[in-house]
């Protein structure tokens, strides 16, 4: 083949819209509602992976807590992190997607709800177990939020409910 020829075919080749690709013959395959529920299932198993991460390590402060061994500052839960702060910091965005799940999507199975639920109050209890403020203002920012955006009103008076329950102990 010469040079020529090889250009000519590269020029002839590129010139027409190769539709027939292995992506546009897969994308022909979703409609919307496919693709919708699609990005929903890869939502919903990252929160499902990062709460069963966040959950191990809240077991593993809270047994560190109730041992007393291994805790940086006394009488505040840390788990495997430094400070008890970066513990809520870590602690605090997992339990808004967990709350958010529970009430945006309502889990179908009763054992996704018996394990968001678990994992929910095991959550709740290391932040307040960290004792540390910026966590529970973090928190409170973020159910806050969830307030504001939630369409109904029994939702809201749960929410207010878990609200109320975390500026108790201060």
């Amino acid at each position: 083949i010469t040079e020529y020829d090889f250009n000519s075919k590269l020029k002839t080749q590129n010139s027409k819209p190769q539709l027939k690709t292995q992506n546009w013959e897969i994308s022909k395959q979703f409609n919307k509602k496919e693709l919708k529920e699609t990005k929903m299932n890869y939502c919903r198993q990252s929160i499902y992976a990062l709460t069963v991460g966040a959950v191990a390590i809240s077991l593993y402060g809270l047994y560190e807590y109730v041992i007393g061994f291994g805790l940086h500052i006394a009488g505040r839960l840390d788990s495997i992190f430094v400070s008890p702060n970066y513990l809520s910091l870590y602690l605090v965005p997992v339990c808004l997607l967990v709350l958010g799940l529970i009430i945006y999507d309502q889990p179908r199975r009763a054992i996704e709800k018996i394990f968001l639920s678990v994992s929910l109050i095991i959550l709740l209890a290391s932040i307040y177990l960290t004792k540390s403020y910026s966590g529970w203002l973090a928190l409170t920012v973020g159910l806050a939020f969830l307030w504001f955006n939630l369409p109904k009103r029994q939702i809201k008076f749960i929410l207010l409910i878990i609200g109320l329950s975390i500026f108790l102990p201060l």
